[in-house]
């Protein structure tokens, strides 16, 4: 069977051959040696695993999996010579090879003869089973002994079952004679040979024995003594009806064929053949509604050059249906011979003395002066790109062929409407029961925030969104006691927070990920014929980080088609900075902001293919990665922009990607302020902004209020147009951070439309206002909340566009996730078991399992999970926090964090009243002085704990804020992260308030 399926048009041609053998038992029940029933489950599997293949496979030539799909052999007697062989070394090219059928020399011949095996092969043998003890073999009765012939039954009362219509088989052995078969009508064409049910449902009109559910089972029931395989379409050969005298008699013949199929394919022999031109209309009948032909199904020329016509390998006779998306090909020449022209093909033969298969390519070009024929739609002509996708299902007869493709095409449906699907994040943002004040201004029809009144908001310290609902709240002046009675979520094997997810349908604006491939984006992911991968340029970028103390190195690569978005110099092309525009650019269309997405371990699943969420439009799109990543973000982006990070952060969280994205960014703003000034433009004029955004937002939504303003209409939009209307927003350039919210199923339908809070996974940057706020490089978690909170202490602006908002697709690889804590010297064969969190510290210089995973990952890890035992008091007590200076870190669901910042000037809220249940202090710099901390008040018995580098600064530490004169220490109550020296384990002192 060969069809197209339009979702995979684009990709690579595939092949699939497959057979499939089952038990004796049912081999007994079908009364064929060959006869099978798909193993369900293996088959699905290896068809996923297949397609994905195909999918991921960039050549032409992936390796078929379906091989695979035969059982064991021991179930069968084997001829030990008769080895399984597979050759899976298949060509193919943009012209294709052809499939021959050269078993015959005369093309215009009964197809009845064809059996279903390779007709380029012996034709294999029936093996019907023996008959039941004592049946009767009489030709023309059953088995019963019931004589079925119709000179016998003309005249005889028959009872046919409701649904069912009487039919004449013929019997090779009695030519002369036809019996006389009761058939289920939905397993008969209709009067255009279109319609019939695959398979067969009968019964038997002599003995009356009902539930033939294989026409297998009924032949050798109605003894048709067949020597090979038994085919309804090929047996069942006449309508019978009643004529004048109420005498049953010889109607129609069935038209088994399409009707417009054998018109279109007849077309290479344009006289009719003996064994039509012998049929009158007439003989025929015209009763019984059924439309008198002149062709039957050996009519077709073409039937010879399918291999295995009836069986469906390049197409479903039985089935007689047409599928919209298999388009005919118009005949130019006139043959007897049909060649079928198809891309590759595998051979599968089964072989009678035991399970061998022998599969070789077959690619008997056409001769170019003698001019081929096409077969009619089994065989598709439009070819995308050279290469339209083709299956081909082939196999011995009765092996269940039938059922493999029925359940086939179940799995590709499925898998069809699954691509046009995603799973995305359907959460509702934490809410807390706070009194909103009543002066609050109210924004909730305005289409631009107001710069005055998103200044007179109260930034919410909180973050609502779901994705936090494990980590640790921050405290502020309004807070509900929202952690009393927290529950526990239910969790992953992994110890990850189960999320809930909603399967949601593409638009026409979703990014993609590397398996998407269409007419309209293929130049902008793929290379172009005359491009090899080498055409793209590599380039150092330094600069002196501030916040570093030192000069850094990124490497860009750069394709020659996006060369246009740099400056380089005069001499020696080297790379000066990246083209910015300008604030006062009045042109509406374009998008002014260069878009920097990080990415780790997602090559293929990464949503990094903007050209439809960008509508098609100019843009600039870098994409932020991991040295030893390199190679692989460049052989599946072979067009995108690479900033390459140094290998010292090859093991380093997305902290560092944002913190380098930021630098080279305001470097790069300072540089193009200085060429542009030179110009005579105001530096002041040059966009200071970048879209900083994940690898996994899909799909972008405006909510627009009802008419009667209660409810939410929620549209899918383009990317493109939330960040033009973003960019157009008045006194832009007064906002630090711009944002959306996530998309809920539940979101509220009303409300302000902007909000001074929490912004993440898509934010526009302002990265001249943020100059002195900066990532933390060393985070792996909840940078992005950190950020912010030092954001906002500086007295800068963040602003989120409410009416707006993203949905994030559910990627089950990459991104932090896909660093495993393991222990340092587990072999790489071994399965190491889970290590609980609270291994992942402790003592300096102990025994205990040193771990492979970086230190501060086990730090951040350790909190999250085991903070109720650093902090005690703190625990599901939100009225006592823990106060946390210069750093948000998550310490758990049930503690609750308050953050402070040691920088002058900066924004903190009123203290005073509070107590503390603990402190942390994380690699603390020297704007926090002991002064500081002599301000705030602390329960008795209160923890501390001190994070530093290394040992030695932890003790200076402890002198210079004078910690000793307020918490009492102990020698055992020093801890390091469970790594070894080598790999610079954090040092954690923990103390209690005296």
């Amino acid at each position: 069977m060969a069809f197209e399926a339009p979702a995979f048009k684009e990709c690579s041609l595939y092949m699939l051959t497959f057979c499939c053998f089952t038990c004796a038992e049912h081999t007994k029940k079908m009364g064929n040696s060959y006869a099978g029933q798909l193993k369900s489950a293996r088959f699905e599997e290896a068809l996923h695993n297949s397609i994905e293949a195909s999918l991921r496979s960039s050549t032409g030539d992936p390796q078929p999996i379906f091989t695979q799909l035969y059982l064991e052999p021991d179930q069968y007697p084997t001829n030990p010579d008769d080895k399984s062989k597979m050759d899976l070394s298949l060509k193919s090219d943009v012209a294709g090879h052809v499939l021959m059928n050269c078993q015959s020399s005369n093309g215009l011949e009964d197809v009845d003869d064809d059996d279903e095996s390779d007709t380029s092969s012996p034709p294999l043998p029936y093996l019907q089973g023996p008959p039941p003890d004592g049946c009767c073999t009489v030709d023309g009765f059953c088995q019963a002994g019931k004589d079925l012939r119709l000179v016998s039954m003309a005249t005889e009362p028959i009872e046919v079952p409701a649904g069912f219509e009487l039919v004449g088989a013929k019997s090779p052995s009695i030519p002369e004679h036809i019996l006389v078969c009761a058939v289920d009508k939905r397993f008969l064409p209709d009067e255009n040979g279109k319609n019939a049910l695959l398979g067969f449902s009968g019964s038997c009109v002599g003995c009356g024995e009902k539930g033939f559910r294989y026409f297998t089972e009924f032949s050798n029931h109605i003894n048709l003594k067949l020597s090979t395989q038994p085919k309804k379409q090929k047996h069942l050969k006449y309508y019978l009806v009643k004529n004048s005298q109420g005498a049953l008699c010889k109607g129609a013949l069935i038209c088994w064929k399409d009707c417009k199929t054998r018109q279109f394919s007849g077309a290479s022999s344009s006289k009719p053949t003996s064994s039509s031109s012998s049929l009158s209309s007439k003989e025929n009948g015209g009763t019984n509604g059924h439309s008198p032909s002149s062709l039957s199904l050996s009519d077709s020329p073409p039937a010879r050059g399918q291999s295995s016509s009836s069986s469906g390998i390049f197409g479903t006779p039985e089935l007689g249906r047409e599928y919209s998306f298999i388009k005919p090909l118009t005949n130019t020449t006139h043959t007897t011979k049909t060649l079928p022209i198809v891309p590759t093909a595998l051979r599968v033969n089964g072989l009678t003395n035991g399970l061998s298969v022998e599969g070789r390519p077959r690619s008997a070009e056409p001769h170019p002066h003698k001019p081929t024929g096409h077969a009619h739609p089994q065989l598709p002509a439009n070819r995308t790109r050279g290469q339209s996708r083709r299956l081909l299902l082939s196999g011995p007869p009765q092996v269940g062929k039938t059922g493999a493709y029925l359940q086939f095409l179940r799995i590709l449906f499925r898998m069809l409407i699954r691509l046009l699907e995603v799973d995305v994040y359907d959460e509702e943002e934490i809410e807390e029961d706070v009194v909103e004040d009543p002066e609050a201004p109210v924004s909730s029809g305005l289409q631009w925030p107001d710069l005055e009144d998103i200044q007179k908001m109260t930034f919410d310290p909180c973050p609502r969104d779901a994705k936090f609902r494990r980590c640790s709240a921050v405290y502020s002046d309004r807070s509900v006691q929202r952690l009393t009675g927290v529950k526990r979520e239910k969790c992953e094997e992994s110890g990850e927070m189960k999320r809930n997810t909603v399967s949601i349908r593409l638009s026409k604006f979703a990014a993609h990920n590397a398996f998407h491939h269409c007419e309209q984006c293929h130049r902008y992911s793929e290379p172009g014929p005359a491009r090899p991968l080498s055409d793209c340029t590599f380039h150092a970028f330094t600069f002196c980080s501030s916040m570093l103390g030192e000069e850094v190195q990124l490497h860009f690569i750069i394709p020659k088609n996006k060369e246009r978005h740099f400056i380089f110099s005069q001499q020696g092309r080297h790379l000066e900075s990246m083209r910015l525009p300008l604030i006062s650019d009045q042109d509406s269309d374009t998008l002014k902001s260069p878009i920097f997405t990080p990415t780790t371990g997602r090559q293929e699943h990464g949503l990094l293919n903007l050209y439809h969420a960008m509508e098609g439009a100019e843009h600039l799109h870098i994409l932020v990665v991991k040295q030893h990543e390199m190679p692989l973000y460049r052989k599946y982006w072979p067009n995108h922009i690479l900033l390459v990070l140094p290998a010292v952060f090859n093991t380093s969280g997305v902290g560092a990607a944002r913190f380098m994205i930021k630098e080279l960014s305001y470097h790069n703003l300072e540089l193009e302020r200085n060429r542009l000034e030179e110009q005579g433009v105001r530096r002041q004029d040059v966009w200071p902004f970048i879209l900083i955004m994940d690898d996994s937002c899909v799909l972008w939504n405006t909510h627009t209020t009802g008419h009667h303003g209660n409810s939410s209409e929620v549209v899918n939009v383009s990317l493109k147009s939330v960040l033009l209307h973003m960019e157009c927003s008045p006194k832009l350039s007064h906002y630090a951070v711009c944002g959306v919210r996530s998309w809920s199923s539940k979101a509220p339908s009303a409300g302000a439309a902007f909000s001074r809070c929490h912004l993440h996974d898509f934010i526009v940057l302002n990265v001249d206002l943020t100059q002195n706020v900066q990532y933390d490089l060393n985070r792996y978690m909840c940078e992005e909340v950190d950020f912010n909170l030092r954001v906002n202490s500086s007295g800068l602006l963040l602003c989120r566009f409410n009416h707006f908002s993203i949905m994030k697709k559910h990627i089950t690889t990459g991104g932090h996730k896909a660093i495993l804590i393991k222990p340092k010297h587990a072999s790489m064969e071994s399965v190491s078991p889970r290590i609980p969190s609270s291994q992942y510290v402790c003592a300096p210089d102990s025994e205990n399992t040193v771990l492979d995973a970086p230190a501060q990952l086990l730090l951040e890890k350790f909190l999250q999970s085991c903070s109720q035992h650093l902090f005690p008091q703190a625990f599901q007590n939100s009225s006592n926090p823990v106060l946390a200076i210069d750093s948000y870190l998550d310490l758990g669901p049930q503690v609750c964090v308050c953050y402070v910042s040691s920088r002058p000037h900066s924004v903190n809220m009123d203290h005073n009243g509070v107590v503390f249940s603990g402190l942390l202090l994380y690699l603390c710099d020297s704007f926090v002085v002991s002064g500081l901390l002599k301000k705030f008040r602390f329960l008795k018995g209160a923890t501390l704990c001190v994070v530093s580098q290394d040992r030695s600064s932890l003790r200076q530490m402890i002198v210079r804020l004078e910690l000793e004169d307020e918490w009492q220490f102990r020698l055992r109550d020093e801890f390091q992260t469970a790594n070894c020296s080598e790999d610079r384990p954090l040092y954690l002192l923990t103390g209690r308030h005296i």
